[in-house]
């Protein structure tokens, strides 16, 4: 496997599995508010297999020590052969030496011979530096995400409630995806209902395969099969949200919630959020997160209605490519 000299004494190589603990401090160095585990990323990595998703990371070490990080990959729910995602990761210490530079000219080597290409990163709003760094090279703003967030330990759940109460009397009841163990096309239909909801959601153009969306949602460590709910009306669901809970803090996010077109303008969104919410404040969670698109103003405007306030942005940056870039170290696979 090749190997590729920096200008600040460190090498690039491809990753390998022993990476794992390097890549997850990094990680948390650069963003320790979200601290993440070498067990979750490794499962994050686990679902971004197969020749659709081609998956790839490398790995700058200096003096035995990970000092930065790029990957590229397909975005499986925004997927087009010739868009890609990529990803910049130096250590804080290491940041204006040169080595983003050099990731950056690696990963786009890396790329296959499209032309065009699309390549997408996202960067945190409030990371100046990284800010610059995109906007020099020629990306712009593509899309944006407002993070918010909840005091559950003030939050009250008594009203939203009641709202429930008023969407029964119309025959939709909300359920958990444990209580609906006994359907047998449970999974299915979840599927089905996220595949026709998610494509209303900005940045969103495709969706996995049933297997893969399976791994990814259902099957994944972080799902709590009470912290999943789906409004249902007779057979037909027609409306999820869900949960996810962090393996490191006391901590939950709202990943996911949508409602089918023509069941919406009734409460229903608004109603599988506080009953997520309620569920996160039973189980002592002391705030809760939700990420959504800025033109979203229907989602925002119910995360308001719940007490939700907006406190930080993420932002998609994308820049399209004419002709092949010519990689750090061809000798790298």
């Amino acid at each position: 496997m090749g190997a590729a000299a920096i200008s600040i004494m460190a090498y690039l190589r491809a990753f390998f599995p022993e990476d794992y603990p390097g890549v997850v401090a990094l990680k948390n160095a650069l963003y320790p508010d979200r601290p993440v585990t070498v067990e979750e990323l490794r499962e994050e990595d686990s679902v971004k297999t197969g020749e659709e998703a081609d998956f790839s990371r490398w790995v700058a070490y200096e003096k035995g020590t990970l000092v930065g990080a790029c990957t590229k990959e397909h975005n499986l729910w925004d997927f087009h052969p010739s868009l890609y995602e990529v990803s910049i990761e130096v250590l804080p210490s290491h940041q204006g030496s040169g080595l983003g530079s050099c990731l950056y000219r690696h990963v786009l080597g890396q790329l296959p011979p499209r032309d065009p290409l699309v390549v997408t990163t996202w960067v945190r709003a409030s990371c100046g530096r990284s800010v610059r760094f995109v906007l020099d090279r020629g990306f712009s703003e593509h899309l944006r995400e407002a993070v918010s967030c909840v005091d559950l330990a003030t939050w009250d759940p008594a009203p939203f409630l009641e709202a429930e109460g008023r969407l029964a009397e119309t025959g939709i009841t909300i359920r958990s995806l444990s209580e609906l163990a006994l359907d047998p096309r449970r999974d299915e239909k979840l599927y089905e209902l996220e595949r026709e909801t998610c494509l209303d959601i900005p940045g969103c153009s495709s969706i996995p395969s049933f297997e893969a969306w399976k791994q990814e949602t259902l099957q994944a460590s972080w799902l709590m099969p009470d912290g999943y709910f789906v409004a249902v009306h007779g057979d037909e669901y027609v409306g999820s949200s869900y949960l996810a809970e962090d393996p490191v803090r006391p901590f939950m996010e709202i990943v996911f919630t949508a409602v089918r077109r023509h069941w919406r303008n009734r409460g229903i969104a608004t109603v599988l959020k506080a009953r997520g919410m309620a569920y996160a404040q039973r189980r002592g969670c002391p705030s809760l997160e939700t990420y959504n698109e800025v033109g979203n103003e229907s989602i925002l405007r119910i995360n308001r209605a719940l007490g939700f306030s907006r406190k930080a942005d993420w932002v998609l940056y994308q820049k399209e490519i004419t002709g092949k870039c010519t990689p750090f170290d061809s000798a790298i696979q």
